[in-house]
């Protein structure tokens, strides 16, 4: 008889889309950074897709590890056949020509890469001289299987693993107030686990919306000169300059 209740209920929520939004919504975790368009890294990645296409409405764009919707003049690589993807590959060894992109975007895929050298210069392979790459990286942020998690790196740490660019921008992606938010919900759901895998995913769920709040903080401190020091995460932008004749 109950399992009969449950299943009138879920029926009836499922006819109802608001009461089904809002509940979704509720039982979703809150991410612990913010996402203003208004940061340093999300005008320059904006700009930097709008000057591409400004120029040449043409041009090539490769998404590493993405399964994001597709877009027109987009091309998606992935290790795992799980989205969008076009190719199915190791960045490390991509089945794609050299220069043949206009534009490489590579976001939140260089933690999970086993070869991350190789993975650089394969993006510089595949990229037209002229062309442009832009990488995110996290710094202080928990431990994360996507299928792997591998390693984080500083600022001076990507520019020097895409060191056969030439860096025009690098920079705090998301701040200090994300990466303690982060830190912060995971040490919490850790001390009171008692070893149980349950005990620490609720916890980590009920510690996440204790601490979330703490994350908007980022719109004061992101800009500060001092931020790079403990940031959630980096982004760099490079270009492979054109061959001198």
């Amino acid at each position: 008889m109950g399992a009969v209740k449950i299943k009138s209920i879920k029926q009836a929520i499922k006819k109802i889309p608001f009461l089904r939004n809002l509940i979704l919504r509720i039982l979703k975790l809150p991410s612990g950074m913010v996402h203003s368009r208004n940061f340093p890294s999300s005008r320059s990645y904006r700009g930097l897709i709008d000057e591409l296409f400004r120029n040449n409405p043409g041009a090539k764009v490769l998404n590493l590890g993405s399964r994001s919707k597709k877009k027109k003049n987009f091309t998606y690589l992935d290790i795992e056949d799980k989205g969008s993807a076009d190719i199915i590959a190791d960045a490390a060894d991509m089945p794609i020509k050299s220069d043949t992109f206009d534009l490489v975007i590579n976001t939140a895929v260089m933690q999970h890469v086993k070869e991350p050298q190789k993975v650089a210069a394969e993006c510089f392979r595949v990229l037209k001289p002229g062309g442009k790459i832009f990488v995110s990286v996290p710094f202080l942020y928990g431990y994360h299987e996507d299928p792997v998690d591998m390693q984080r790196y500083s600022h001076t740490g990507v520019i020097n693993l895409f060191k056969e660019f030439r860096c025009l921008k690098c920079g705090v992606e998301h701040g200090p107030a994300a990466a303690i938010t982060v830190m912060l919900k995971n040490f919490f759901a850790i001390l009171f686990s008692f070893n149980s895998k349950m005990l620490f995913i609720f916890f980590k769920g009920m510690f996440g919306y204790v601490f979330f709040p703490i994350k908007f903080l980022d719109y004061l401190l992101i800009k500060n000169k001092f931020s790079y020091m403990a940031p959630y995460s980096i982004y760099f932008i490079g270009v492979k300059d054109k061959k001198k004749k």
